[in-house]
């Protein structure tokens, strides 16, 4: 009779382990679904967000060689603007010196230049000049001259000046493009992390839950043995 309800002990504990391990089963079923889900869409966000990464480096690549380009250019440009300086100052100096060149020259020379050179037109020569006139238009042909040369170089550093405008400000469009990118890099970067975190947490509670399963048989099977144990010693 001792035996029967002993055996009934041990059915209604057994009864109780599976009934619990049967709903412990279920919840733990139901929660690694739940686990993969989640697992399964940090791992698609996160593989979305590095293709958006790769895609974002490949453009500040391409932007980073642009930026080389300009400021190449630039380069080029300053030193174009730096000769035409130098040409202008030479002019410049030139058309200062004009009149005191022009003292040193015969007046037969400035006439022969004028008629010759400067105004080689056919015609009847009936205008006569004196000396000072004929310097005086030797000098304000030179002059004329010279202030011609003088504005196309003035044209051509404006054009350079404006040229180097566009150029800083296409670079600090594609330096602010660039910052833009790099916050978004960043954004990303710290979703990531985040994310990476999320999967641990979820995998330590996976963990941490097999753990407890695994405690939980070992006290269940000790229970029940510590019963048989005590059992068997009583029968003896």
């Amino acid at each position: 009779m001792r035996e029967i309800k002993f055996y009934r002990v041990i059915i209604g504990i057994m009864a109780i382990v599976v009934f619990f391990a049967f709903i412990k089963a279920g919840s733990e079923k139901r929660q690694a679904v739940r686990d993969a889900g989640a697992l399964a869409v940090v791992d698609a966000r996160n593989i979305q967000l590095h293709v958006a990464i790769i895609d974002r480096d490949i453009r500040l690549a391409k932007k980073d060689i642009h930026i080389e380009s300009l400021q190449d250019s630039l380069a080029t440009s300053s030193q174009r603007v730096d000769s035409l300086e130098a040409g202008y100052d030479v002019l410049e100096s030139n058309f200062e010196d004009l009149e005191e060149s022009l003292q040193n020259v015969p007046i037969d020379t400035s006439y022969r230049f004028l008629t010759d050179e400067a105004y080689p037109y056919k015609g009847q020569m009936k205008y006569p000049f004196n000396a000072p006139q004929v310097k005086g238009i030797h000098l304000t042909y030179l002059e004329r001259n010279t202030l011609g040369e003088m504005n196309i170089t003035l044209k051509d550093i404006l054009e350079e000046k404006d040229y180097q405008l566009m150029v800083q400000d296409t670079t600090v469009n594609e330096q602010e493009q660039k910052m833009s990118l790099m916050e978004e890099t960043r954004a990303d970067l710290e979703e990531t992390v985040g994310n990476k975190d999320e999967e641990i947490d979820i995998k330590d509670s996976q963990l941490k839950k097999q753990k407890s399963k695994k405690t939980f048989w070992q006290v269940a099977t000790l229970v029940i043995g510590v019963i048989f144990a005590a059992f068997a010693a009583g029968s003896g």
